[in-house]
């Protein structure tokens, strides 16, 4: 099997997981990464001196790479051998399912509900594959900022308190309950990103096309302070429900 290492903050952990996962469990692994993947080189895949023995090949978000993307489906043609693709962002926007060959595609989403929108819009199935920290890589340290007695910890970028957009939430009459909105449109919507919702709430309020909004810096701010609240009310509910509290 060969696995695409993709580029990025998070991917790249991710990738080595599920790669020594893998190992673990026997199976032969070779790396190259996604983004030399499409090129006419020595290290392209087209060129790759070890490409005839390849029985698999693997790829988080299609290697988030937009050269390995447009000439995903060519390859796959070529090569004649299952491409296993794990999207743990919206798949659609990496061109799926159109940028892929549905002969050789096994797609996998971390996203339940995203998983079955896509699979009943066809012409491919999406498995859901949900996503879990690995503890080889994720063992946070005691911190006297954190309340004792916690059951469980919340993992993301959006975890971390942002001053300023939280007074700017406050500030602004109406925002925290946009938010709360957006949040329930969304959890009935998953398919759709939050932010293009939250646009959409932004449009409606102002009576203003979205196109000359997002030139507007107080709009933009808006936008931004909504989702964030939204974040917060968001991971609060699901951590309620997984906790039991």
């Amino acid at each position: 099997m060969l696995a695409l290492r993709p580029k990025g903050l998070v991917l790249p952990y991710i990738h080595d997981s599920l790669v020594g996962a893998l190992r673990c469990c026997g199976a032969k692994v070779e790396e190259l990464p996604a983004r030399d993947a499409s090129g006419q080189g020595k290290d392209g895949l087209a060129h790759w001196p070890r490409r005839d023995g390849l029985e698999a090949i693997l790829a988080l978000d299609m290697g988030a790479d937009p050269g390995l993307t447009k000439c995903l489906g060519s390859f796959q043609a070529e090569l004649g051998i299952p491409w296993i693709l794990w999207f743990l962002d919206d798949p659609e926007g990496y061109g799926f399912p159109a940028s892929c060959d549905p002969r050789w595609t096994l797609a996998f989403c971390w996203d339940m509900a995203v998983s079955m929108e896509l699979s009943r819009k066809g012409p491919l199935r999406v498995r859901h594959l949900p996503l879990a920290s690995d503890p080889a890589i994720f063992h946070p340290k005691a911190s006297r900022d954190e309340p004792a007695g916690l059951r469980g910890v919340f993992v993301g970028s959006t975890r971390h308190p942002n001053p300023f957009l939280e007074q700017a939430a406050r500030g602004c009459d109406g925002l925290l309950e946009a938010a709360q909105e957006l949040w329930g449109h969304n959890r009935d919507h998953m398919a759709r990103p939050m932010e293009e919702m939250a646009w959409e709430q932004a449009e409606a309020l102002a009576a203003r096309p979205q196109a000359e909004l997002r030139h507007d810096p107080l709009w933009r701010l808006w936008v931004k302070a909504c989702l964030h609240a939204a974040g917060r009310i968001k991971r609060l509910e699901v951590l309620e429900r997984v906790l039991g509290s």
